[in-house]
């Protein structure tokens, strides 16, 4: 029986080799629409292919290294067509089984990862800590949150009381933030904070597998962010959502902070039960990272500032220069009567008597 051959992660997706990002994140949407909508029992290794592809062709480096491994088989694959033509006219032996043997498309190494400085500084500027405001003004830490969007941030909802007054502290920025939208199930909170500005952290679906390396976020008494290095334990799936136990530990406020993958990516929100101060790491629902755009426009320069509008001409002049500024004190009427009086005499054509 023949071996089934393996697809690109570009024919995973069904776009072509140059397709941009914009093609590759519509299309990645478009699967994981088909996925979510299929009645029968989801196929996790091709949800798994589908997110693999997705990660490696969306980001730069990784499909220009992904490129080069597909130019060794591509060439080898149009010498393996006539080497087989000979050799199935000749004779198939041990020679020619070797040689397919050896042109076989290569297994993709699995990704090295991203280098935890490079994660560390996307964090520092997405991640800071959410402060409660009691009645006298006195501000009371209660978790850690990081910014998905434009002026919006995700956090766990323990300790946030209804109609508190909360802020969001990320040196030197602090601003105030408000809950847009709860999700009791999973204890999870969306902030509405303005001005804490637009550097967010991307957010994968689909959990981590178990063994792989994460990343669990902390910040200290002055606002610096750290990261915690450990490693999955175990992927519990429950009706509420799929929960991340990792061999890390997490100190106490470091609620609600981003659990970030080998890329940098989030995995999921670090949650700490109240009963027994287990910590969980809890998927964040679908639904909430539909609805936030997957693709940003690059940063446009702001425009420089306009220069002073220029000073009306006069109806009057008919080279439209400005007025001097030595009439600017003169009533309209008196400078009405100078333009008349000083107005020079049209021009009559040559020819217009004969």
């Amino acid at each position: 029986m023949a071996k089934r051959k393996r697809l690109t992660y570009y024919e995973v997706l069904g776009v072509p080799r140059d397709a941009r990002n914009t093609d590759i994140g519509r299309a990645y949407k478009r699967l994981k629409a088909e996925i979510t909508r299929e009645t029968a029992a989801p196929d996790p290794d091709r949800e798994s292919l589908v997110e693999e592809s997705y990660a490696t062709l969306f980001d730069l480096d990784r499909r220009a290294a992904y490129d080069q491994t597909l130019v060794v088989p591509d060439r080898q694959r149009r010498m393996s067509g006539g080497i087989y033509a000979v050799g199935a006219i000749v004779a198939l032996g041990a020679i020619g089984y070797g040689i397919y043997l050896y042109t076989l498309p290569k297994k993709m190494p699995p990704p090295v990862g991203r280098n935890p400085q490079d994660i560390l500084y996307a964090a520092s500027l997405a991640v800071g800590r959410v402060e409660s405001i009691d009645m006298g003004g006195q501000a009371t830490p209660i978790g850690l949150a990081f910014a998905v969007d434009e002026d919006v941030m995700l956090t766990a909802c323990k300790g946030i009381q209804p109609g508190a007054i909360l802020r969001v502290s990320l040196p030197p920025r602090t601003v105030p933030a408000q809950v847009m939208t709860a999700d009791e199930e999973r204890g999870l909170c969306k902030l509405s904070a303005k001005g804490v500005g637009s550097k967010p952290l991307p957010i994968v679906t689909g959990a981590p597998r178990v063994g792989e390396k994460v990343y669990a976020t902390r910040v200290n008494s002055i606002g610096q962010v750290a990261l915690t290095e450990g490693k999955v334990k175990q992927v519990h799936p429950e009706p509420k959502g799929r929960q991340i136990e990792a061999s890390m530990e997490i100190p106490a406020g470091g609620g609600g902070g981003p659990l970030l993958d080998s890329e940098g990516r989030v995995v999921g929100i670090t949650m700490v039960a109240a009963a027994d101060g287990q910590v969980r790491h809890v998927e964040i629902p679908k639904a909430w990272i539909d609805d936030l755009p997957l693709y940003r426009p690059a940063e446009i320069p702001a425009a420089p500032p306009r220069a002073a509008a220029a000073e009306p001409a006069s109806p009057l002049d008919p080279e439209h220069s400005r007025r001097p500024k030595s009439l600017e004190n003169v009533p309209p009427e008196r400078i009405e009567k100078l333009e008349k009086a000083f107005r020079p005499p049209p021009t009559v054509p040559d020819d217009l008597g004969k």
